[in-house]
């Protein structure tokens, strides 16, 4: 089996800090999120905290949100916040202001936050970019953990791979210097994102639930904000499938990839495009399963795209700017160099990769393909990334072909496997592979070659032998005693090619 891994990506990031405050909220132009925030207020979904001179609605986008007002943003976009107003006060928090308990206790009670501590939600602390999208992420029906003690869809404090893979986090989203109007483009993107597991929206769920009508919904969303946002997506990923392919490939593994824009700056001739892209690879087992031996990786990339038609003008990645010879952050944006050092995603690339992989399942996009004899062959004797892989005995039968396989580079060492691989005309499947027992050492990694292994004359069984001139024992048990978890003499496994049913006889030393 493949051991997972996860490739990191490989660069080395400048060590100076990014200035935020070069890209300070009082220099930012919020028309954009404003639009927003007047759609979703006539759909009942986003409210103002006054009114403008002109007396029109002040939203207070330009100004960063507290943990409070973050939640009771989030309970609105949920339709909830009539009924929130009704709750008495279940959460256990202390400082939560008695305005705020109704709505705090609906965030409690349907986990979409934990607060700081068991006894302070953090009322009056800031909401942070990863903060907010962990909100929006639970309210979709995701999950998240702590990486060490529980394992969720994501962790709280990154969820930058599955949030962009969910088409939550806009370029618009300052992943520092957040604001409220941050939260606003986020919740708006969310109407248009897919509930976890489920082909409705989450705009969809709420028409369903009689927050607003569809009808309503259409009409105050009839502009869809994001579609340029899509498009450029679109074109980073076809530049990266000219240099990997992607899809389901032939050995049942799912190839995906998705964008994280991080910065775009419009000139003359070009818009110039920064971005990062997450890449998975994820085995389908039969049945339709999701394998153990996921693997990922983060590319960053710069492109020039026609300002009009979006098309690609120009595509490289770091690692080509490298090898050119370029210093590869003089290609980037101080925001892009400040980005990269929190936006690289390790084992959290790995559960969105999984998800990823999931949707495509449930949508039927894919589907696993059963390999044939020469497929499976050729996947059993190929070398698993940085392993080392040696077929030590190949014998040929009617119904299979019989490898003993060695894999070094493990932690531990080595690992050996005998493999029954399943010829046309097998009564048990073309390209089926069969893992065959063999004794073990302690901790049951399995550390040896057969002393001897042959066929019988007409081809339909297969014997191997082990020889041990002591037993082995495990460790101590309740009782004091150290129980015998190999025995001593000759091993000789019998295996029916046909059935593959194995038998073990032990001939005493």
């Amino acid at each position: 089996m493949r051991k997972a891994t996860v490739l990191i990506l490989c660069i080395l990031l400048c060590t100076a800090p990014l200035t935020h405050k070069a890209y300070a909220a009082e220099s930012r132009d919020i028309s954009f999120e404003e639009s927003i925030a007047l759609r979703l207020n006539e759909l009942g979904l986003v409210y103002g905290v006054g009114e403008n001179d002109d007396g029109t609605i002040n939203f207070d986008l330009n100004r960063e949100p507290s943990r409070i007002e973050a939640l009771v943003m989030l309970v609105r976009m949920l339709g909830k916040g009539s009924l929130a107003e009704t709750l008495p006060k279940t959460h256990p928090f202390s400082d939560v202001p008695s305005w705020a308990d109704g709505y705090i206790s609906y965030a409690y009670d349907s986990g979409l936050t934990r607060g700081v501590s068991d006894t302070l939600f953090g009322a009056q602390g800031m909401v942070s970019a990863e903060m907010y999208l962990t909100f929006m992420l639970r309210a979709l029906g995701y999950s998240d953990g702590d990486g060490i003690y529980s394992m969720g869809d994501f962790m709280w404090d990154r969820p930058w791979a599955l949030a962009a893979w969910c088409g939550i986090l806009s370029p618009q989203v300052f992943k520092y210097d957040f604001l409220r109007a941050d939260m606003v483009s986020i919740a708006c993107a969310a109407l248009f994102s897919s509930l976890k597991g489920t082909q409705t929206a989450l705009g969809e769920q709420l028409a369903a639930e009689g927050v607003f009508t569809s009808d309503q919904f259409s009409a105050v969303l009839s502009d869809d904000f994001f579609s340029k946002n899509r498009l450029m997506d679109s074109r980073i990923l076809s530049g990266m499938a000219e240099r990997h392919e992607l899809g389901l490939l032939n050995d049942n593994i799912y190839a995906a990839a998705w964008p994280l824009i991080m910065d775009v700056a419009e000139n003359d001739d070009a818009l110039r495009v920064e971005a990062l892209v997450y890449l998975v690879r994820v085995p389908i087992a039969k049945g339709n399963i999701i394998g153990d031996s996921s693997s990922g990786t983060s590319i960053a990339v710069v492109l020039e795209l026609d300002p009009a038609t979006l098309d690609i003008i120009s595509s490289r990645t770091i690692d080509e700017i490298s090898a050119e010879g370029g210093i590869w952050n003089d290609y980037f944006s101080e925001i892009s160099v400040g980005l990269l050092q929190i936006l690289e995603s390790g084992n959290e690339l790995l559960y969105a990769g999984r998800i990823a992989a999931q949707s495509q399942l449930d949508l039927g996009h894919i589907s696993y393909m059963h390999p044939s004899y020469e497929e499976a062959l050729e996947r059993e004797m190929t070398t698993y990334d940085f392993l080392s892989l040696e077929i030590t005995t190949r014998l040929e039968a009617a119904y299979c072909t019989v490898l003993v396989r060695h894999i070094g580079g493990l932690p531990s060492g080595g690992a050996w496997f005998i493999l029954l691989v399943c010829k046309p005309g097998s009564p048990l499947g073309e390209g089926e592979v069969f893992q065959l027992p063999i004794p073990t050492g302690y901790g049951g990694r399995p550390t040896y070659p057969p002393d001897e292994i042959w066929l019988s004359e007409d081809g339909l069984l297969l014997y191997y032998t082990y020889y041990f001139d002591e037993p082995a024992y495990g460790p101590l048990n309740a009782e004091g005693d150290r129980p015998v978890f190999r025995e001593a003499g000759l091993h000789v496994h019998t295996v029916d090619l046909a059935t593959g049913e194995t038998t073990v006889d032990i001939e005493p030393v």
